[in-house]
């Protein structure tokens, strides 16, 4: 179990129809990028990576996003 608390959110986003969370992880000492697309009526987890650095995370989650998700969901 990851424990995160709310002030460890470092950035969030939407893009096309999906949500990204960047998360600090002291213990692991990395980012945790999650991924929650549109399932049904909700935002269902989908994807969680540890990352060096914000951008890189961004810039990933993004083309995973273009690759599989957005042909599903066009925002």
């Amino acid at each position: 179990m990851i424990d995160l608390l709310k002030e460890d959110l470092k950035h969030s986003e939407k893009y096309k129809g999906c949500d990204i969370d960047v998360w600090r992880d002291e213990r692991r000492k990395c980012y945790l990028c999650e991924l929650y697309a549109p399932v049904g009526d909700r935002m269902l987890l989908q994807e969680r990576h540890p990352f060096s650095d914000i951008p890189t995370a961004i810039e990933q989650t993004k083309m995973q996003i273009d690759k599989y998700y957005s042909l599903h969901y066009n925002a």
